[in-house]
């Protein structure tokens, strides 16, 4: 157990278990147990790119996100951009 952060609310607890579901994916379940919520987490290795689906299991609207793809990074690029 432990606690998430969520975007200016504080830090909720939150209970998470994981697995590899396929070799190139990981699926993560959060549960927020001070909550009715729980997020399901896969990431896809594909090729070189991230592949990000997520899932609630309630919601006031669409429980399915969208999904994000991170491309990989070029050999020299920081993590950050300094502008």
């Amino acid at each position: 157990m432990g606690r998430a952060r969520s975007m200016g609310d504080g830090a909720y607890p939150v209970a998470a278990s994981g697995a590899w579901t396929d070799p190139d994916t990981l699926t993560v379940k959060d549960c927020f147990h001070e909550t009715p919520f729980c997020a399901t987490l896969s990431l896809r290795f594909a090729g070189d790119a991230l592949v990000l689906d997520r899932e609630m299991n309630v919601g006031f609207g669409p429980t399915k996100r969208p999904t994000l793809v991170g491309p990989p990074r070029r050999a020299g690029a920081s993590a950050r951009s300094r502008s």
